[in-house]
């Protein structure tokens, strides 16, 4: 007994001190592997790591647990470390680029293909396929090209300009859904009524689908889209959220949230579309219908990928402009002079008409001042990334192969060296008299992955201003705050609160 006794506690010895050399060096390994990265970048400027081992990643969470966004402290590394720096996160590191010829260059060159590491994030939220490999996530440039092809004429102004009536009717029976508040003077969060509009207006317009989502103050659509949108955000800033078990109850509302618009909503109209073709109906040239023509011409796509194209778009025609409109009116309440300047333009171009035309809204010269001055700041989307496959030298900075490059839409448009006192909103910077420095501006991307819905985000954004301002005047409430909230998307915390007046 005792020879066996001291066998086996000669074989435990000898496995701790196994699993203690494995640990010691698999340790040796991981650290010589981060010195190698560093060393790789280090050629760059940037931030000092604020760990070894975890790079920069305490300097980010300690921003996120203020509740700051992130892309406030890359404003400010970009202030201090100009217009190309790199910030590790364990093992990866990521360069930034901010200067115009950097950023021309990243953008426009289709062989900077888009960063798998960002996107493939995207693919799947909470273990369940959210946009797949859409039109926004599609890092194949051959794949996303032959789908970009056929879908880009439902955007085109040749196209968009036979839907004036409907994006009207949209905007009229939002103005009306507002007359209650103007009547009873109580103040209100004007993200909520932006949300349900934008949503309407990209089912009716886009998709021939009556949603009525004004009508209803809890639509499940829009409850489902901020369930998706929080989970994309803690997704990329939380490699650990599918294995939380405080996240449990949060990973089943994403999850049920992109059933609902995955199955429920998605599939089910893509089917009924489907069926009014095969039974020889006549059906609108829609989104609906060029995303449907995508799948006859490219018989290689599954209907998972049509999917994602519906969705993409959906959500994407709906979140990016109830957020800028939302800041829209932040920034023209706390500005009088501004507001009346709007109304003045809207007055004398209409002259009484309550329907808007597409030659209307060309007139409009200082409401597109203040749409483009409201994207400079907040734009819909706060950065994009690619990929450098191979060694590049841009503007005399060497960036490595195999890097990735993060590109900040809301840095690059708010840096010092771009606009005179960035901080202020002023849309006289957009006034044709004005020249600006290029490739400083790219609210919608720039280059051949830039967002194929800027055109219509455009119309109707600047219609619904129009449509508002030329009934309505309003006040923010004292407590509205002007900071921002940081989810896929950039939006106002706080909502956007206002008492309502008639003009």
């Amino acid at each position: 007994m005792t020879g066996s006794y001291d066998l086996l506690w000669t074989l435990v010895v000898y496995g701790v001190l196994f699993i203690v050399s494995l640990i010691g060096v698999l340790f040796l390994v991981v650290t010589a592997y981060l010195a190698y990265m560093h060393r790789r970048y280090d050629h760059l400027p940037g931030p000092p790591r604020t760990s070894f081992y975890l790079g920069n990643l305490p300097a980010i969470t300690a921003y996120r647990r203020r509740k700051e966004y992130a892309s406030k402290l890359f404003l400010l590394w970009a202030e201090e470390y100009g217009p190309c720096f790199r910030f590790h996160v364990f093992h990866i590191c990521m360069v930034s680029v901010n200067g115009s010829h950097l950023v021309k260059e990243i953008l426009t060159k289709s062989k900077y293909t888009k960063s798998s590491l960002t996107y493939n994030r995207l693919n799947k939220i909470c273990g369940l396929r959210f946009i797949g490999r859409g039109l926004l996530t599609e890092s194949d440039h051959s794949k996303w090209y032959k789908r970009r092809v056929i879908i880009n004429p439902a955007f085109h102004n040749r196209y968009l300009r036979l839907f004036m009536t409907q994006f009207n009717e949209v905007g009229d029976k939002w103005i009306s859904s507002l007359s209650g508040l103007s009547e009873s003077k109580d103040s209100f969060s004007m993200h909520d009524y932006l949300s349900r509009i934008t949503l309407d207006a990209i089912a009716e317009v886009g998709f021939s689908y009556k949603m009525n989502a004004i009508e209803s103050a809890s639509n499940p659509f829009i409850v489902a889209i901020l369930y998706v949108l929080q989970g994309i955000s803690k997704a990329m800033h939380d490699p650990l959220l599918n294995f939380r078990p405080s996240e449990k109850s949060f990973r089943k509302n994403v999850r049920d949230s992109i059933k609902f618009l995955r199955t429920d909503f998605g599939h089910r109209m893509l089917l009924e579309r489907r069926q009014q073709i095969k039974e020889g109906e006549e059906v609108p040239e829609d989104i609906l219908s060029y995303i449907i023509k995508c799948k006859e011409v490219l018989p290689e796509l599954t209907d998972e990928e049509v999917l994602d194209d519906i969705l993409t778009l959906f959500i994407a025609g709906q979140e990016t402009t109830s957020n800028v409109l939302s800041f829209l009116f932040l920034e023209v309440g706390r500005h009088p002079e501004i507001m009346l300047r709007l109304q003045e333009e809207v007055d004398q171009v209409l002259d009484g008409r309550q329907f808007i035309s597409f030659e209307d809204l060309s007139k409009m010269e200082y409401v597109d001042q203040v749409f483009k001055e409201t994207l400079r700041m907040y734009p819909p989307a706060s950065g994009t990334s690619r990929y450098i496959k191979d060694e590049a030298t841009i503007d005399g900075y060497r960036i490595p192969a195999d890097s990735h490059v993060f590109c900040s839409f809301y840095v690059t448009q708010r840096l010092h060296r771009h606009y005179t006192d960035p901080e202020k909103f002023n849309p006289e910077r957009f006034a044709k008299s004005e020249q600006r420095q290029l490739f400083t501006y790219m609210p919608f991307s720039l280059g051949h992955r830039s967002c194929v819905g800027q055109q219509f985000a455009s119309i109707e954004a600047k219609l619904l201003i129009c449509k508002f301002f030329q009934r309505y005047t309003y006040t923010l409430d004292p407590t509205q705050s002007f900071d921002i909230q940081e989810t896929a998307t950039l939006r106002p915390r706080g909502g956007t609160v206002m008492t309502l007046q008639q003009r």
